[in-house]
């Protein structure tokens, strides 16, 4: 459930609860999270590739939040994740983006990511406060190729609209869309596709006069390994 649709459903809940709080919480409540976490029990398999791309799911739900440089690098601060999910709708197929982050921001704060090229762009919504970005993951327990890319390709500008439209108070001026490749390895022709490429961008127009300027980053590609009982990732491009 996206933030927004979390919203739909205080008001609907408001609305038949006339007994209910005068005021609908936003957010976390206060204290949240508890201090210690008591994380539950995650054992990773003692061979990779995993035999199923879950595995993969809930090492990111587990270590989100992490120190991880590889998932600092290509995530940004912790304290700009607005949102993550596995299996997200999009669209109305029924198909589903396989991770879903959304990165807010107060006005002013930093919106640089590591390795992010759209030094333009940056500079562009530093003064824009709230979304600023959306990284959708495709995730293969092997390696990622030529299909994959195509894959996130395909649903680029679903998750843009996914990410804007519909977001509160207003869809975002600018967001940055930006694709992520995991995969144990990539294959070669994957990686000459990818250096090739260049940023792009997207216009969404929405009712009552709002656009939003969609940036669609290059692609980077995240190789996982085993290292002894922990996960490694390894950003390949």
């Amino acid at each position: 459930m996206l933030p927004e649709e979390g919203e739909k459903l205080l008001r609907l809940l408001a609305r038949s609860n006339p007994m209910g709080p005068a005021t609908l919480p936003r957010g976390f409540p206060a204290g949240y999270p508890s201090s210690p976490r008591n994380p539950l029990p995650f054992a990773l398999p003692k061979k990779a590739p995993f035999t199923v791309e879950s595995i993969l799911y809930a090492w990111l739900n587990q270590n989100i939040d992490s120190s991880d440089k590889a998932l600092r690098s290509v995530l940004g601060p912790t304290a700009a994740i607005e949102y993550f999910a596995n299996q997200i709708l999009y669209g109305i197929g029924g198909d589903t983006a396989d991770y879903l982050v959304l990165h807010t921001k107060a006005s002013g704060a930093s919106t640089s990511f590591e390795g992010t090229s759209s030094s333009s762009f940056d500079s562009s919504i530093v003064s824009q406060s709230g979304r600023f970005a959306v990284t959708v993951i495709e995730i293969k327990k092997d390696s990622v190729d030529l299909d994959t890319l195509k894959q996130v390709d395909r649903y680029a500008y679903y998750v843009a609209q996914v990410a804007s439209a519909n977001c509160l108070p207003s869809p975002p001026v600018n967001l940055l869309v930006r694709p992520i490749l995991l995969g144990f390895g990539a294959e070669s022709d994957l990686i000459r596709e990818i250096k090739s490429r260049k940023e792009r961008t997207m216009r969404l127009d929405y009712p009552g006069g709002f656009t939003t300027h969609a940036v669609v980053t290059t692609p980077k590609v995240l190789s996982y390994s085993l290292a002894g009982s922990n996960l490694q990732l390894t950003q390949m491009v």
